[in-house]
């Protein structure tokens, strides 16, 4: 999902060598970042339209953060949606560990056979891993945001394997959709 037009949240800006988790109305420490986690909820995320830039831009700085914040029993996460951070307007939109942001995304197609995948998460940071259904392959619709600030046109990528597995786990929550109380083929 890396492209020279993309703009990615710059791991090593953000943290320079100032503290990881910067500064929010003069506290610092992660629980600051860990405040702004939200229980579940039925909100569905809207799209993100251009207006929304910025707020997304500001946003994904504090979900990339969290990505690297231990909750409960998991010591890191491999992405955050922005409905974990959000219950009132919520956006359809999630960041990854390696600073990606995907925008708007949407499965147009998965491999028909279902695997079993265990996965944990940081929305429930007690509950155990529990064992769900997913596509091993699918073809992903999305948008990021360019160098300039604009929303990408859509664009299609095929992934497999883990990164298929998280992404289906993010687009739940944007359909306000979670893993824990749920059945488990929650597709």
């Amino acid at each position: 999902m890396n492209d020279d037009n993309v703009l990615s949240i710059n791991i090593a800006e953000s943290i320079g060598t100032h503290d990881v988790f910067g500064t929010e109305k003069g506290k610092t420490g992660p629980e600051v970042h860990l405040a702004r986690y939200v229980d579940a909820h039925s909100k569905v995320s809207r799209e993100v339209t251009q207006d929304d830039i910025g707020r997304v831009l500001n946003e994904a700085e504090i979900m990339h953060k969290l990505c690297f914040t231990p909750r409960g029993k998991y010591p890191s996460a491999v992405a955050i949606a922005h409905p974990q951070i959000d219950d009132q307007d919520p956006l359809r939109f999630f960041v990854t560990v390696t600073g990606e942001m995907i925008i708007n995304p949407s499965i147009k197609d998965g491999t028909k056979v279902l695997v079993d995948n265990y996965e944990g998460c940081m929305t429930y940071p007690d509950a155990d891993m529990v064992k769900v259904m997913r596509h091993n392959v699918i073809d992903l619709t999305y948008q990021t945001v360019l160098k300039d600030g604009t929303l990408s046109e859509m664009m299609e990528k095929t992934l497999s394997g883990k990164t298929a597995k998280f992404i289906q786990h993010e687009i739940a929550h944007l359909d306000a959709k979670y893993i824990i109380g749920k059945p488990v083929d929650i597709l």
